[in-house]
């Protein structure tokens, strides 16, 4: 008896075995399920592309059986052909970046169901700087001129003298820059240098200006010498106009300058020959005189001359002073 459960339980096993796993054709009732299997390829030769800073082409194979088409990141790279149905090469067309800066796109291939991504990289450029003048001449007087500044990054400009500006101290890509001097009110040329600087690259601009012209001062004369005066005229002419002139004088000072006895004329803007009246002198006193004219540039003096007082008379009134007769 239980031989025969056994037997009956192998037959029911085998049945099962028959109706769950074992028929694999789909050409019976209808029972089995077939897999849906993609027929379709697509396939690119490169997933990453780099290109140099200047314009350039590259190309990447796309291997397909079915329709594909293509689209990019950015503008400044090209595809030719976007579109297909089988094997294709793909030309891509970077245009220069004038910039210092690394800049990146995505190329996107779709097609049959399937998505390939290409990595684009172009490099930044190399930083340009020119400077154009290289040197500045400049007179006296306050005056500006332009520096053109050509580069393809953010720069800075400074100077290193207080009396030399710029309009502008930093910004970006190319520019016109002012270089201004204040008046020079010294007769000595002076020099600054004017620092323009783009990433790595250092451009300077040398300045120079001339020195200011010192009055002229000439034709010294001293005449109607009595005990206690003596007249003085000279000739002085200036570019700039002329703060103070007049006559120094020292019995003791052989080259005697503003800080010793002096002078004024009333005359210091005006004609260019001038007329000054020295009082109060010591009588037999030789003196040792000099014209002078000053300016914002400076102080001029003319060549020496001397002359000596005459003796008194007796007419000469109390304490010693002139009575300015003349008699001889």
């Amino acid at each position: 008896m239980k031989n025969k459960f056994v037997f009956l339980f192998l037959i029911i096993l085998s049945f099962s075995f028959m109706n769950c796993g074992g028929g694999s054709s789909s050409d019976d009732d209808g029972g089995g399920t077939t897999p849906v299997i993609n027929k379709n390829s697509l396939a690119v030769s490169t997933n990453s592309v780099n290109f140099e800073a200047a314009a350039g082409q590259q190309t990447v194979n796309v291997t397909a059986n079915c329709d594909w088409k293509i689209s990019c990141s950015a503008s400044w790279l090209t595809i030719n052909p976007m579109s297909g149905n089988a094997n294709a090469q793909v030309t891509l067309s970077a245009q220069e970046n004038t910039t210092i800066t690394q800049r990146d796109a995505t190329i996107t291939v779709t097609g049959g169901g399937f998505t390939r991504t290409i990595s684009v990289t172009q490099r930044g450029a190399d930083v340009k700087l020119t400077v154009s003048p290289q040197t500045l001449e400049f007179e006296y007087k306050e005056e500006e001129k332009t520096v053109a500044l050509t580069t393809n990054t953010t720069w800075t400009v400074s100077s290193d003298q207080s009396w030399c500006t710029v309009s502008k101290s930093s910004g970006n890509n190319n520019e016109n820059i002012a270089v201004k001097v204040s008046q020079n009110n010294s007769p000595d040329k002076r020099t600054a240098n004017v620092k323009i600087t783009a990433g790595n690259k250092t451009e300077t601009v040398t300045v120079t200006q001339n020195g200011g012209t010192l009055p002229v001062v000439n034709s010294l004369s001293v005449m109607d010498i009595t005990a206690y005066e003596a007249t003085c005229t000279f000739d002085a002419t200036s570019d700039e106009a002329i703060t103070e002139c007049g006559v120094c004088y020292s019995t003791t000072n052989h080259t005697p300058t503003t800080s010793d006895s002096k002078e004024v004329s009333s005359t210091a803007s005006s004609s260019s020959s001038k007329s000054v009246k020295l009082a109060n002198l010591t009588k037999k006193t030789t003196y040792y005189v000099r014209a002078y004219a000053t300016s914002a540039i400076g102080t001029t003096y003319s060549d020496v001359k001397t002359f000596t007082t005459k003796s008194g008379t007796p007419e000469e009134g109390d304490n010693n002073k002139p009575s300015y007769s003349k008699k001889r």
